[in-house]
Order: C-alpha cells, then structure tokens, then sequence
C-alpha cells in the first residue's frame, strides 16, 4: 500500500464476482491507484474538456473556459489514474473559508464508472481540512442524483431558508 493518504487502493467497491476474478467490472485490475491532485497541466486541462465535453450540461464548454474555471475556484480536484496517468474524475468547490463552499462539476469519465470514484471525490471534499469546518455545503444536481447525496448528508430542506437562484437571460455562458 502506498504511504500517500490522498491514495487509495480500489477494494471497496468490487463486486465479488470481479473478485473472484481479480478485476472490476471496467476490466481495471483491484491494484490500480488513484490519487489526487490540484495541479493541472496542459495535459490535465485537456483531459479535464474532454470529460466536460461527454456530458449534457457542460459539453458546450471550451478551452478558455477550461481555464477561467481552474482560476476562478478555490479548489480543483483531479482523480488521477496512475496506471495510466489519466485524469478519471474531478470536482470543484467555491468557498468563502468562513461558512459557506459550493460543490461543482462532479465527473467521472465513463469509462472508470461503477467503481466507486464519485465517492472517492465527495469523500474528499467533505473531509478537507479547510472544507469541513465550514457550516454549509451546497450543490445542484439532477433529481435522480438526490440519493447519492443524501448519503452525504445533503438535503433540498432549507428549514426557514429558501434556495433561490437568479437567471441572467444576458449570460454569455451556458
């Protein structure tokens, strides 16, 4: 096992029959690694539009906005395949250090789904040192994606508050 503590070893979330075979059921031996990482490169940023670009909410999304992304947050996770040295999933957070932090964009390339790694990223998030202290930690995600949530104690009741988001018909970006 290696020393890293932001490495993980994939055992947890393999079905037996995989196994039993030595493999997930993405054909990933249970010996990969993943480790995280807020350093993106040329490299990186490009692996980084092509997740963006497989799915429906972001596919519109170019290089420049790649970039203006990665500035604009206050932290970037990659979830690096090390195998393959491959960006497999990533996440991001807004926050103000002192209450609030905002969770965006929690990919996973297809390719690597099913194994557990979205989990991998909240995990991370939720525990950050700087992340965790703070009162509140918000999403948006599509209905189907409320269950996974939940298992991280996000809920769509605000009690007394209202959750109310402004429309700008003028954005220039999507």
């Amino acid at each position: 096992m290696l020393s890293c503590k932001k490495c993980y070893k994939i055992f947890d979330y393999i079905d037996q029959g995989a196994y039993d075979q030595g493999q997930n059921n993405k054909g990933f031996l249970m010996e990969d690694y993943f480790t995280f990482s807020e350093i993106f490169n040329e490299e990186r940023k490009k692996e980084l539009l092509d997740l963006y670009r497989q799915e429906w909410w972001c596919k519109d999304r170019t290089a420049r906005d790649v970039e203006d992304i990665l500035k604009g947050s206050s932290f970037s996770f990659g979830l690096i395949d090390q195998t393959q040295n491959r960006l497999a999933g990533f996440i991001r957070v807004l926050t103000d250090f002192y209450k609030y932090a905002y969770v965006y964009d929690v990919i996973i390339a297809k390719d690597y789904r099913g194994q557990g790694l979205s989990r991998r990223l909240m995990d991370h998030v939720i525990n950050h040192p700087q992340i965790s202290p703070l009162k509140n930690i918000s999403l948006t995600c599509v209905p189907e994606m409320t269950d996974f949530y939940k298992k991280y104690e996000f809920t769509d009741n605000f009690g007394e508050f209202v959750n109310m988001v402004r429309r700008n018909p003028k954005a220039t970006r999507n």
